[in-house]
């Protein structure tokens, strides 16, 4: 399966974080009452984890955790590491659409809905398309 990492060493983009924007991310979040280790950003299966974590504690919560860690990761790469944000920004972009799909499967497949039947419950709660 093809998957967006696959298409960062087309856009130049490293696949790293500066380790003091990191560092000073978990500050921010651990203030803000969450404790998540973004070492684990450095890989697909790392992020994928921490986004399965924020995605259920997001639900349980009504809080959406992954876009306040990447608010939080930006705003510490831009203080940190000005340089880098933009290779950040595509990097998160890129990881966390991979890390979402794969969260999402995750939590279906530990559900045990059926994809196919997962459809028609979104097709059914979905408003009706406008005409075009």
């Amino acid at each position: 399966m093809l998957i967006g990492l696959d298409i960062l060493p087309a856009l130049g983009v490293e696949p790293r974080i500066c380790p003091e924007a990191l560092r000073e991310a978990e500050e921010r979040l651990r203030q803000l009452g969450l404790e998540v280790d973004l070492s684990a950003l450095g890989d697909l299966e790392g992020a994928t984890r921490i986004a399965v974590e924020l995605t259920v504690k997001g639900l349980t919560d009504n809080v959406n955790y992954l876009s306040l860690l990447y608010g939080v990761l930006l705003l510490s790469v831009r203080s940190r590491c000005p340089g880098e944000f933009q290779n950040a920004a595509a990097l998160l972009a890129v990881i966390g659409f991979d890390s979402l799909r794969r969260a999402l499967t995750y939590i279906i497949n530990i559900a045990g809905i059926e994809p196919g039947l997962l459809k028609t419950l979104i097709e059914l709660k979905m408003p009706p398309q406008p005409k075009q």
